[in-house]
């Protein structure tokens, strides 16, 4: 195995798991799609050109040569297909015409081997290597020139025109796409020029591995593509023992030949031990790395960071919280003038009907409606403000959902919002849930769709029972979500709003998963979206428990 093998699984090592992220998080995309594409395509090339180099059959190594090739032929069209969707670039007849030259060049790679990729010859005394001066093959000049050079720089140069009028992070994303992708061209070409050139040894290949390196940087430090933390972090400590199992390997095969040609011997026992051997100095190496991930990327052990996300998630759920009470605060505030007003206007008349029995007794039973009016309003806000355990209890959801509605009606009203019910507030229907914190869904959903509505518009709650569960479907007639946002609504800090956290429909989810309920989402864009949740009558034992 020669230095250039080795490239070729540098090669495969750090492009395909940038392709395989790019394929599980790409968040409906289109963008980060093609670039798994166009990652899986480079990892294909080292696949391809890794059996190429190791085998002395060159039959063999011709067929895997015309499998690297397809790679070569893609990768270009695919880049530049990224580049296309990522800088919203209008020339669409651009990629007809590319992709149409792809096939063409695909098809003359396996059926005018005499006009494309010719025969394979020995260089170095050690792999063979394509020779399509051999056969004076004119169709892959003109696939390399136009693609090559043309394609791709037409790509980089699209980098730099985004580059420049982008501004703030988005300029350090397209910084980092920039490099990492200059070195990959340069590596590429340095694969064309042995033909050129005899004695050149194709060392550049190596910098093909590089750009997966600089782009994993980006997703690190500069969230790349918007992935989750937690797999960034993957990433690098993947990247990084890849790397490491790599020189490893490589200083396994040059320290056992230099063994071999000093002592002459053939025994497997004795390559083995010194594997084994330098193992054991491969170990610390490899542990000492990652706790320099762990210093210098991520400022921390494991433990430090899992305490330090904690705190934030903690604090973000406690700012979520304080949003929603500052704006409750308001509404509460509205809502205790109309019974303060009553009983004020009650007063008045007071001294002069003190005789007036049936006064006296409306007077009572209307005083005594609005205390508990304004008591129960009052108790909302303490709820918010200081949160308990779960404490599961029988509730007349319907009165619930009343509660929840007065609650925020002057909220509604203000923004325009008309309130429709769809159940009778006088029904009873009991359901096993912690009435706080099922409150605090409520008012979260409710509010997510009052900001659905900036202009206005219906919200609509209906209640209905089916069997052993309890329906709450919330209708509103917003401006929609999109629907490669929908499966990540529910996801923590995931907004699409400036100044959000993104926890409201999460903490909203999470109390209606621990009472053992389902939660999920309908969205059209412009025409609004229905919250539908499923939730048990009764609680059972497990929820039962966590009060």
């Amino acid at each position: 195995m020669g230095a250039f093998s080795i490239s070729s699984i540098a090669v495969i090592l750090c492009c395909w798991p940038l392709a395989v992220l790019s394929f599980l998080r790409h968040r409906g995309k289109k963008s980060t799609i093609v670039w798994g594409v166009f990652c899986a395509f480079i990892g294909f090339w080292g696949i391809a050109s890794f059996f190429a180099s190791t085998t002395m059959d060159k039959a063999v190594s011709t067929m895997w040569w015309r499998f690297a090739t397809i790679s070569s032929i893609m990768s270009p069209p695919t880049f530049y297909h990224f580049a296309h969707l990522y800088f919203e670039e209008k020339r669409s007849w651009i990629l007809v015409v590319v992709y149409t030259m792809a096939a063409f060049f695909l098809y003359a790679n396996f059926f005018l081997p005499g006009l494309f990729l010719g025969d394979v010859w020995l260089i170095h005394n050690e792999f063979y290597f394509p020779n399509w001066t051999a056969t004076k093959g004119i169709l892959f000049v003109i696939f390399y020139f136009s693609f090559f050079v043309v394609l791709l720089s037409y790509s980089l140069w699209l980098m730099i025109k985004g580059f420049r009028k982008a501004k703030g992070q988005a300029r350090n994303k397209i910084k980092y796409f920039f490099v990492g992708m200059f070195f990959g061209w340069i590596g590429g070409h340095g694969d064309f020029i042995p033909v050129v050139i005899n004695n050149f040894y194709p060392y550049p290949n190596f910098l093909i591995a590089i750009y997966p390196l600089i782009i994993g940087h980006a997703i690190i430090r500069h969230k790349l593509f918007d992935f989750n933390f937690v797999i960034q972090k993957g990433i690098v400590y993947s990247v990084s023992i890849a790397m490491l199992s790599l020189l490893y390997l490589v200083v396994v095969i040059l320290v056992e030949g230099i063994v071999q040609d000093a002592f002459h011997y053939e025994s497997k026992l004795t390559s083995i031990c010194i594997a084994f051997l330098l193992g054991l100095i491969f170990i610390p190496i490899r542990n000492r790395v990652q706790a320099f991930v762990d210093r210098k990327v991520f400022k921390g052990t494991p433990q430090e960071i899992a305490k330090q996300n904690e705190l934030l998630r903690q604090e973000a759920a406690n700012a979520e919280r304080y949003k929603i009470m500052a704006g409750l605060t308001g509404d509460i505030v509205k809502e205790i003038k109309d019974p303060l007003t009553a009983v004020n206007t009650y007063s008045h008349f007071l001294p002069k009907r003190l005789d007036d029995e049936e006064f006296l007794k409306k007077f009572a039973t209307k005083i005594r409606i609005e205390v508990d009016r304004i008591n129960s309003l009052l108790e909302h806000l303490i709820d918010y403000s200081n949160p308990q355990p779960l404490s599961v209890n029988s509730t007349n959801i319907f009165k619930l959902l009343n509660e929840t509605i007065v609650m925020l009606k002057s909220n509604l009203l203000s923004n325009n919002i008309t309130i429709e019910r769809h159940f009778s507030k006088d029904e009873e229907v009991f359901v096993s849930i912690d009435q706080k914190q099922f409150n605090q869904a409520l008012v979260n959903l409710v509010n997510n769709a009052v900001e659905a509505m900036p202009d206005g518009g219906t919200l609509t709650v209906e209640g209905k029972v089916t069997e052993d569960l309890f329906h709450v479907i919330l209708a509103d007639t917003g401006v929609g979500i999109e629907k490669k946002d929908i499966p990540y609504i529910f996801n923590p800090f995931f907004t699409t709003k400036e100044g959000h956290t993104g926890l409201g429909l999460s903490v909203a989810q999470g109390i209606i998963e621990n009472h053992k309920g389902a939660i999920n989402v309908i969205s059209e864009v412009g025409h609004g979206s229905v919250v539908k949740i499923k939730l048990p009558k009764k609680a059972d034992s497990e929820v039962a428990r966590q009060g």
